[in-house]
């Protein structure tokens, strides 16, 4: 279905290159939290996205029955991941400041 929506396969290629770049700043932690924030956000806004237009479709096709696969589960699962990375993280910062304040 998302290939179908434009709007909809933008913000999923969007939410695949995010975690990428998030990735690759891994020696700057406050540019990793921005971006992880705003992946959630933007996971949020694809999760309300596709609601709407599986609400939308099973609206004007009263015949259909709404099946839905374990694709559907993958983007609440990826804004639980995200919040435990930015934990994560938070948990670097701390550790790394007590470690300089030991020295």
């Amino acid at each position: 279905m998302v290939g179908q929506n434009y709007l909809l396969f933008i913000v999923a290629g969007v939410l695949v290159v995010f975690p990428l770049v998030t990735l690759s700043l891994f020696k700057n932690r406050k540019s990793q939290k921005s971006l992880i924030l705003l992946s959630i956000l933007i996971n949020l806004v694809f999760i309300g996205l596709i609601w709407m237009e599986v609400s939308d479709f099973t609206t004007s096709h009263t015949f259909t029955s709404s099946v839905y696969q374990i694709a559907s589960v993958i983007p609440i699962i990826c804004v639980v991941l995200l919040f435990l990375a930015f934990g994560a993280i938070r948990k670097d910062e701390k550790m790394i400041r007590e470690a300089e304040r030991l020295r």
